[in-house]
């Protein structure tokens, strides 16, 4: 029993890094300060729950290691029947049960941290780009270009690069697979632009003959539209359990991970969180955020 006592009180009081013992570093993560610090910062408050923890356990030690001192000096007065040593024992048996039945249900206990109140906007972003540049093209050139999915390109001719002198270009291309004939005038200053379909593993392809100017040439490129969306949302988060704890919380599209992320919820709090994602399409989802997982916290 003294032993015990000795290791207890030593593992209250000794010094385990700058901040001091662990029953300095309970004390601090009791404070203002401290929990703040916990409320932001996740190794700050695997710190604290593991300082609470030795803390416990300290007082666990010297609890025990008194009540052994007792009942030894009882017994070791000699005036104790074998009756009542029996009655000791059993009695010592069922407090060492709660207590181990208390700490037991205390570790036991969990979070119940739920999503709710969310709400989704978005902003559309549709740009060019190009997936094919030829640069400037002089007399005639072939052009073969296969799409990597189903959607509209389109074959860029631009003249802007010419003040006076207007170009004429004439030639074939494939739409969906179909050849067409291609004649047409490029006034200066200005560009052409044709819109072809294409499905997944389509050839664009074809050819072109350009005449007008000093130098017969325009630039020739190939660009598809592509669109992206910035998705903004907003939420809550509510712990109705009785211990403070982690939610690994998910954002679904159309029944698919696009977004995750941890967050901090004290017992009986609540927090309210704004995040943003981008979406490479411009599409209409189905979207709902629910805690996948949560991990109690102290």
């Amino acid at each position: 029993g003294g032993i015990l006592i000795v290791i207890g009180i030593i593992v209250y009081v000794y010094p385990i890094s700058e901040l001091g013992s662990v029953s300095d570093i309970n004390d601090l993560c009791g404070s203002i300060l401290g929990q703040l610090g916990s409320s932001f910062n996740q190794d700050a408050r695997q710190g604290c729950q593991i300082a609470k923890y030795i803390v416990v356990g300290s007082y666990a030690l010297i609890g025990i290691g008194g009540l052994l001192v007792i009942v030894g000096s009882i017994i070791q007065t000699g005036t104790v029947s074998p009756e009542s040593k029996r009655t000791i024992g059993i009695g010592i048996a069922i407090a060492a049960a709660i207590a181990i039945g208390v700490v037991g249900y205390q570790l036991s206990l969990q979070p119940d941290i739920q999503v709710s109140d969310l709400n989704v906007s978005r902003d559309k972003n549709t740009e060019f780009v190009k997936v094919l540049d030829y640069g400037r093209v002089s007399n005639y050139d072939r052009f073969d270009y296969t799409a990597p999915k189903d959607g509209t390109y389109y074959i860029i001719l631009e003249n802007d690069f010419s003040f006076f002198s207007s170009k004429y270009v004439h030639g074939s291309y494939s739409d969906k697979g179909k050849l067409y004939l291609l004649g047409i005038e490029i006034p200066p200053g200005t560009y052409e632009s044709i819109p072809v379909y294409a499905y997944a593993g389509q050839s664009i392809s074809g050819e072109i003959n350009i005449s007008g100017g000093s130098g017969n040439d325009v630039d020739f490129s190939i660009t598809q539209e592509r669109c992206s969306q910035k998705v903004f949302f907003s939420f809550s988060l509510a712990n109705y359990g009785p211990v403070s704890g982690n939610a690994q919380v998910k954002l679904n599209a159309d029944g698919n991970s696009v977004w995750n992320n941890q967050y901090y919820v004290e017992t009986q709090k609540q927090i309210s969180k704004k995040e943003s994602i981008t979406i490479p399409d411009c599409n209409d989802h189905v979207y709902n955020m629910y805690v996948e997982s949560q991990q109690r916290v102290g």
